[in-house]
C-alpha cells in the first residue's frame, strides 16, 4: 500500500481543523449572549437583505423601548407569535413603532407595540442559521449536503493515526472527502461579504461610521421645507414638516459612501422622531439629523449631486415631528466637511412678546422741613381785650301826668 505523503496529511489536518474552528467561533457567538439574556435567532426570509441575509443569525439585547430610536434594527413578536427582526423606521404614537424589512416596498401594516419587542439588534453572525433555516423551509438536500460536509471536515481535523499512515480505499476517500468538505465550506465562508458591517453601522451612533472623504471642492445643501402643519408655529404643541434636500459634490473627485449632519439652534426645531425617510438612512436627535447614503445608492459623483428630485426619482428627504419652530439648519457637514446651506420655506423664530410694565410714577421731592432755631422764639404776647362792661341801666322814661324827681 502507497502511503499518503506527510506534507499533504499536514496540510490537510491543517485545513480542516481551521474550517472547523472557525464554525465553532460562529456557534460560540451565536449561543454566547444568550447567557447573559440576550436573544438569539435565525433570519429565514430575505426581507432585510442586503444588510441581514437569510441563514445569518441576530444576536438582540434587551432595551428600554424609549430608547429605542428610527434607524435602529428590532427583534419582535410579530403578529403570528413569530419572531421578526425589521427595521424601525418611526415612531407615529408614544409605545409603538412602525417597522419595515430594507428589501420591502413598503412598512409593515400593524404597528409594532413595546410590549411586543424582544431586543435591538447588537451583532449578525453569517451562515450558522442555515440549518435552521433550510429545515424551517423544507430544504432536506442542502440540510443533508451540510451535514455531511461537517462529519467530514470533524474526520479531517483528528491527527491521523498509524491506520491512517498506512493508506487504503477507505481511509483514502475519507481524507480526499474531508479536504475538499474543508475547501468547500471555505469557498463558502470567503464568498460572503464580511459579517456585521452594514448591520451594525445602522445601529451604533453616528460617531462610529466609516466613510469615504469628500472631494477637495467641498459641498453644498439645498434644504426645502415642503410641507408644514401642525400646532402654532413656537407653540409647546407637536408639528409635523416635509424636508426634502440636495447633496452637491462640488469637487473633482467621487464620493462613495455619505453622511450628512444637519444642526440646529436651540430655538427650533427640536425633533421627537423621524416617521419616514426616502433615499437615505436617518438617525434623529433633538438638535440634529443625520442621513447616509442607501446601501444601494453609495455616490455622489463629481460635480453632481443626490436628491432634489420631487417626482420620486433619485429624492432624499424625510418626514419629522418636532416642537418649536421650523428653522433652517445652523450648519450641515458632509462625511465631517462642512457645507454652504440654502434653505426654502423655513420659518424665522420670533421672540415671544412679554408684557411691558407701566411706569410708576415717583412723587416730586418735597423742601425738607427747617429745623427749629435754639433758643426757641418768644411767644408773640397776647393784647388784652377789653371785658365787655356791663350797659348801664336805663332811666325810665317820665310818665306824663306824673312829676318829674329833682336830681
Amino acid at each position: 500500500m502507497r502511503k499518503t505523503p506527510r506534507a499533504a496529511t499536514v496540510v490537510r489536518t491543517a485545513v480542516c481543523r481551521l474550517v472547523a474552528g472557525f464554525l465553532a467561533g460562529l456557534v460560540f457567538w451565536s449561543l454566547a449572549p444568550v447567557c447573559l439574556g440576550w436573544h438569539t435567532g435565525a433570519v429565514v426570509s430575505g426581507s432585510m437583505e442586503p444588510a441581514i441575509r437569510r441563514g445569518d443569525v441576530v444576536v438582540s439585547a434587551p432595551l428600554a423601548p424609549e430608547l429605542v430610536a428610527p434607524g435602529a434594527v428590532l427583534a419582535f413578536t410579530g403578529p403570528q407569535g413569530a419572531t421578526v427582526v425589521h427595521r424601525v423606521v418611526g415612531r407615529p404614537s408614544p409605545g409603538t413603532f412602525t417597522t419595515k424589512g430594507d428589501a420591502n416596498p413598503t412598512a409593515d401594516s400593524a404597528p409594532v407595540a413595546a410590549s411586543d419587542v424582544i431586543g435591538l439588534g447588537r451583532l449578525r453572525v453569517p451562515l450558522v442559521g442555515h440549518p435552521v433555516a433550510w429545515a424551517a423551509t423544507g430544504q432536506w438536500v442542502p440540510l443533508a449536503a451540510s451535514g455531511v460536509l461537517l462529519v467530514l471536515v470533524c474526520a479531517g481535523a483528528v491527527a491521523p493515526g498509524r491506520r491512517d499512515e498506512d493508506g487504503g480505499g477507505r481511509g483514502a476517500l475519507v481524507r480526499g472527502g474531508s479536504l475538499a468538505g474543508a475547501l468547500a465550506v471555505l469557498v463558502v465562508l470567503t464568498a460572503r461579504p464580511p459579517a456585521g458591517a452594514s448591520f451594525v453601522a445602522r445601529t451604533q451612533s453616528t460617531a462610529t461610521w466609516t466613510t469615504a472623504a469628500t472631494g477637495p471642492g467641498g459641498c453644498a445643501v439645498r434644504y426645502a421645507l415642503a410641507n408644514r402643519w401642525g400646532d402654532d408655529p413656537g407653540g409647546p404643541g407637536l408639528r409635523y414638516f416635509t424636508v426634502d434636500l440636495r447633496i452637491a459634490n462640488l469637487g473633482g473627485q467621487d464620493i462613495r459612501g455619505w453622511t450628512l449632519a444637519l444642526r440646529y439652534g436651540d430655538e427650533g426645531p427640536v425633533f421627537t422622531g423621524a416617521p419616514e425617510v426616502w433615499g437615505a438612512e436617518i438617525v434623529v436627535s433633538p438638535h440634529a439629523v443625520s442621513l447616509s447614503n442607501a446601501e444601494w445608492d453609495p455616490l455622489i459623483p463629481a460635480h453632481g449631486s443626490v436628491g432634489g428630485n420631487v417626482d420620486g426619482s433619485n429624492r432624499v428627504g424625510f418626514n419629522a415631528t418636532y416642537r418649536g419652530w421650523a428653522a433652517a439648519p445652523q450648519s450641515a457637514t458632509l462625511n465631517g466637511v462642512p457645507c454652504d446651506v440654502t434653505s426654502t420655506g423655513t420659518e424665522s423664530p420670533r421672540p415671544v412678546p412679554t408684557a411691558t410694565p407701566s411706569p410708576t410714577q415717583t412723587p416730586s421731592p418735597t423742601a425738607p422741613a427747617p429745623e427749629p432755631s435754639w433758643p426757641p422764639p418768644p411767644e408773640p404776647s397776647r393784647t388784652p381785650e377789653p371785658e365787655p362792661s356791663a350797659p348801664p341801666d336805663p332811666s325810665p322814661a317820665p310818665v306824663l301826668g306824673q312829676p318829674v324827681p329833682a336830681v
